[in-house]
């Protein structure tokens, strides 16, 4: 059984991967947030892939809106981004206590990643990185529920059925 959970874990992963990537190639963007979120929202049960992806949109929309926010008021410098982490911290556990909420201050950081790598690739908005953080985690999201939706439907309707009849 454990060999046929990893099949349809991996048979759905690389589903949802080549799927993105398609998406990536047509629409000319990199798509690696959306790919991570495939990886880590998949799973074979609707219900807790669900659960999952709520969680990971509202993290990263969090990090995201504080880090943009501090940003627009402090700057983007160190100390900036230290209180930024501090208030996304907070709000994640008093909103919500959720067991990821280290994306929360995770997204953060993303946001400002283009403070930090200013020298080696050139200038990156905070609001581009924000923005397409945001929008590849809600796409691959989408991918993976519709996935888990699909696999969900057929294994209580096929694998489950099949059995009965044995």
């Amino acid at each position: 059984m454990a060999l046929i959970t990893g099949l349809v874990y991996s048979f759905k992963i690389i589903l949802g991967l080549s799927l993105i990537h398609s998406i990536g190639l047509w629409l000319h963007q990199p798509t690696i947030w959306a790919m991570i979120t495939i990886v880590v929202a998949s799973d074979p049960d609707f219900k807790t892939a669900s659960k999952i992806i709520k969680q990971r949109n509202f993290n990263t929309f969090l990090g995201c809106i504080v880090g943009l926010i501090n940003i627009w008021l402090f700057g983007e410098n160190f100390y900036s981004l230290i209180l930024s982490i501090f208030i996304t911290i907070c709000l994640s556990h008093l909103v919500v206590k959720q067991p990821n909420w280290r994306l929360a201050p995770a997204s953060t950081i993303i946001v400002y990643t283009g403070f930090f790598l200013k020298n080696v690739y050139g200038d990156f908005s905070p609001t581009y990185l924000a923005a397409q953080r945001c929008i590849e985690i809600v796409v691959g999201g989408l991918i993976a529920l519709g996935l888990s939706f699909c696999f969900t439907f057929f294994y209580d309707k096929v694998i489950k059925k099949s059995q009965h009849h044995t």
